[in-house]
C-alpha cells in the first residue's frame, strides 16, 4: 500500500524506543500493529529484531500469499501436513525462535504485542535453564506511534473520507418516507464499496424518529415518517484506514424542539473544533464542547465523550474528554461528535473526521452537508 520506506520509518521509530528499554526482538501478534509495521494483517506474526530485517510468519494458504503481495518484509511460510498439524500459539513461538537462531539473531529480551496466552507461549519457547526471558508489553507504544499520522496515511484517509462523503450524496434521494432504517443502511454500504472503499470502517448506524436515542442503533425494520429525526452514522474503509462522520436531519419542517437542541449541538462541535490544534490538552474540546451544552441545559443528556482517534481503527487514542492530560499532537487524526439523547424523544449527533495542525485543523468530511433539514424533500 506504502512504498517500503514508509514502513522503515515506523520501523525505526519502534527500534528507538527498543533500544532504550534494551530490548532485543519484539514480536507483534495484534492485527492493526501488524498492520501498522508491516502492511498486512493477514501473517500469524510480525518480528522485529533490533539487529537484522523484519519479517513475518504466515500460514500456508491462510494467509502467506497475501502477506508475500502486501507486505513490505520477508514472510516465513508455514505449511500444515494434511490440515492436521494445528499452526497454533505453542508452534507459532517455537517458529519464532528457529528463525532468529537461523539468522544468528541473539534474543536476551522481549517486548510483545499480543494476548496473554500467546504470551505465555513465547515465554516457555524462550525459557532458558528453566528461566523466562524479561517480556515487556509493546502495544501501548506502537499505539503511540500509530496516534502521529505521515502524509501518505492522510492522503489514504482523505480518500476514505471522499468515498463515505460520495456514497451519502448517492443514497440522499433515497431517504424518503416509506424506506426503512435496513435498506438505507445496506444502500450505503453498497455504494462505499461500489465507489473503491474495502468495505465500512463499522456496521453502518441508520436511525429514524425515537431510535436515533440509542447511539450505537442497529438499524431495524423501522419505516421512516413525515417529520422524523434521522441520523446516520458512517465511514469506509479504504486501503484499512477508516473514516467517521454523523449527520442528523428531519425529513420535512422540524419542530421547535429538535430546532433548539440540533443548533446546540451544532454549536458544540463548532467550538470543541475551533479549540483543537497541536500542543493543547485531550479534555479541552470535550471542555468547550460541555460548556456550550451546559448553558443550554441539556448537558445531562451528553453521554460520551467528545470524540476520538481514528486511523487502522476507527477507535484509537486518545479520547477527547475531561479529565484526560494527553497533549494533542501535530497530525493526530481525530473525530469530534458530541450529541444530546433524550429517551422516548430521540437523539442529535454531528461528527465530523479531522487531521491536527499546528495551528488548528484540516476537516476532512468538510464535503458533508450539515443542515437540518433534508434538502430536495
Amino acid at each position: 500500500m506504502f512504498p517500503k520506506e514508509e514502513y522503515d520509518s515506523r520501523i525505526s521509530k519502534l527500534r528507538k524506543w527498543m533500544e532504550s528499554k534494551k530490548v532485543d526482538l519484539s514480536v507483534i501478534r495484534s492485527g492493526a500493529n501488524m498492520s501498522y509495521l508491516s502492511g498486512t494483517n493477514a501473517a500469524s506474526v510480525l518480528v522485529v529484531p533490533m539487529d537484522g530485517d523484519p519479517f513475518l510468519i504466515a500460514k500456508y494458504a491462510f494467509g502467506d500469499k497475501i502477506a508475500e503481495e502486501r507486505s513490505a518484509y520477508e514472510v516465513v511460510s508455514v505449511k500444515p501436513f494434511y490440515g492436521l498439524d494445528r499452526v497454533d500459539d505453542k508452534k507459532i513461538s517455537f517458529l519464532i525462535k528457529d528463525e532468529i537462531e537461523k539468522r544468528g539473531i541473539k534474543a536476551r529480551r522481549l517486548a510483545f504485542d499480543g494476548t496473554k496466552q500467546e504470551e505465555e507461549e513465547l515465554r516457555k519457547a524462550f525459557r532458558k535453564g528453566g528461566r523466562s526471558l524479561p517480556v515487556l508489553s509493546l502495544s501501548q507504544e506502537v499505539l503511540r506511534i500509530r496516534a502521529v499520522k505521515s502524509e501518505r496515511e492522510i492522503d489514504v484517509m482523505r480518500k476514505s473520507a471522499d468515498i463515505s462523503i460520495n456514497a451519502f450524496y448517492n443514497v440522499l434521494s433515497e431517504i424518503e418516507p416509506g424506506v426503512t432504517e435496513k435498506e438505507i443502511a445496506g444502500r450505503m454500504e453498497l455504494e462505499m464499496r461500489r465507489l473503491g472503499g474495502d468495505c465500512p470502517a463499522f456496521p453502518t448506524i441508520v436511525c429514524f424518529g425515537e431510535n436515533s436515542f440509542n447511539a450505537h442503533h442497529i438499524p431495524t425494520e423501522r419505516r421512516l415518517k413525515d417529520g422524523d429525526i434521522v441520523l446516520i452514522d458512517f465511514g469506509s474503509s479504504y486501503s484499512m484506514y477508516a473514516s467517521d462522520m454523523t449527520r442528523t436531519f428531519v425529513v420535512g419542517k422540524p419542530e421547535k424542539k429538535l430546532e433548539e437542541i440540533w443548533y446546540a449541538v451544532y454549536e458544540s462541535q463548532e467550538k470543541a473544533i475551533i479549540s483543537l490544534k497541536a500542543g493543547v490538552s485531550a479534555e479541552d474540546p470535550d471542555r468547550e464542547a460541555r460548556n456550550v451544552l451546559s448553558r443550554m441545559g441539556l448537558l445531562d443528556n451528553f453521554v460520551h465523550s467528545t470524540g476520538h482517534g481514528i486511523g487502522l481503527e476507527v477507535h484509537e487514542p486518545p479520547r477527547l474528554l475531561v479529565g484526560v492530560k494527553d497533549r494533542i499532537e501535530e497530525n493526530y487524526a481525530v473525530t469530534v461528535e458530541p450529541g444530546i439523547y433524550i429517551k422516548g424523544w430521540g437523539g442529535i449527533r454531528i461528527e465530523d473526521t479531522l487531521i491536527v495542525r499546528s495551528d488548528g485543523t484540516e476537516v476532512l468530511t468538510k464535503g458533508l452537508i450539515k443542515e437540518i433539514e433534508l434538502k430536495g424533500h
